[in-house]
């Protein structure tokens, strides 16, 4: 019996010695796996820190495909193959922006048909987003998600839809406040006027809480920058009825080949002779770009917003982070 209690005990005691050394290397091993982890997101953040540098040296320039980040891109992408990592970018504000975008651009297919479920009537949609319900998958096609359209847009006052200004203005500010605002901006807009950034001067007193940092006056597509199907979508669009739109797409994909598009250039460019609500639209910058730093395993995603400079002294804030997912 005693032999029994011996015997019993040491299987025990070896199986607790078997049990502990298991748990120390599972420990060694995560320990290990940790370490790695955090190793390799030092390594991408390295790359992530290059790339906005480069941006924040570059907020004056043009943003194309021939300046800036995308000439310096390739240097920084050979730097990071070395490290067994993918490095992208992509200009995530020249896209469609469904949540903001005026509706009667909305209602031109070949606008809806970029970013809309098959199922969900654009009226039905608009009629949502009017009432302030959150987008979601059954809404919009996250197929098309950063690729044709977008949530990231500074909110420009010349192309918002009223609507939405409406919602914005009573979220963000006092019910009497943001009546007059709204008044004020309404009436801009109903005689085709154009709101430039000066008119943002009057709004930057205590009374108005800020209003003049949430809205801009700047165009949100970068001309340069904007995907084919996207420009294909304005250039067609019925409500801007601009003349020969094949032959203006093609003119300005070609002259895209050749070197940056100026915000001047612009007009002659689409064939207009007198100013066009398109105007409003297009312009030679990007504020929001995505940034993508991946490995085999892990990935690191960061949104950063350019801000225009500041309406009161000129002065240029440095990139912001809007947005970061480590995966």
């Amino acid at each position: 019996m005693k032999a029994c209690s011996i015997l019993f005990i040491l299987v025990c005691a070896l199986t607790l010695i078997m049990y502990q050394q298991n748990r120390n290397i599972i420990a060694g091993l995560a320990l290990a796996d940790s370490c790695e982890h955090i190793h390799q997101f030092k390594i991408m953040e390295k790359y992530l820190e290059l790339v906005l540098q480069v941006l924040e040296t570059d907020i004056e320039r043009i943003d194309s495909f021939h300046t800036g980040i995308y000439q310096i891109l390739p240097t920084i992408q050979t730097q990071a193959k070395n490290d067994s990592i993918v490095l992208q970018i992509q200009d995530v504000s020249s896209l469609i922006h469904p949540i903001l975008t005026d509706t009667n651009l909305l209602l031109d297919p070949n606008f809806y048909c970029l970013f809309l479920q098959a199922n969900m009537p654009i009226q039905s949609f608009i009629e949502k987003r009017n009432q302030g319900v959150q987008i979601n998958n059954e809404m919009i096609s996250e197929d098309y998600h950063h690729k044709y359209w977008s949530t990231y847009s500074l909110i420009n006052l010349n192309t918002i839809d009223l609507a939405v200004l409406d919602m914005v203005l009573h979220n963000a500010l006092d019910l009497p406040l943001a009546d007059q605002i709204f008044h004020d901006f309404s009436l801009f807009r109903q005689r085709r006027q154009i709101i430039h950034e000066r008119d943002l001067l009057r709004f930057n007193t205590p009374e108005y809480k800020g209003f003049h940092r949430l809205f801009t006056t700047q165009p949100q597509i970068n001309i340069n920058t904007v995907p084919e199907k996207v420009l294909h979508a304005f250039i067609f669009n019925s409500t801007f009825s601009i003349p020969k739109p094949a032959d203006t797409l093609s003119r300005i994909l070609r002259r895209r080949t050749i070197g940056s598009i100026s915000k001047n250039e612009i007009p002659t460019l689409l064939g207009l002779t007198d100013p066009h609500p398109i105007e409003k639209y297009f312009g030679d910058k990007t504020y929001f770009w995505k940034i993508e730093v991946q490995n085999e395993k892990k990935r690191l995603t960061c949104i950063t917003a350019i801000l225009p400079p500041d309406i009161n002294n000129g002065t240029q804030s440095p990139p912001i982070i809007v947005s970061r997912i480590q995966e």
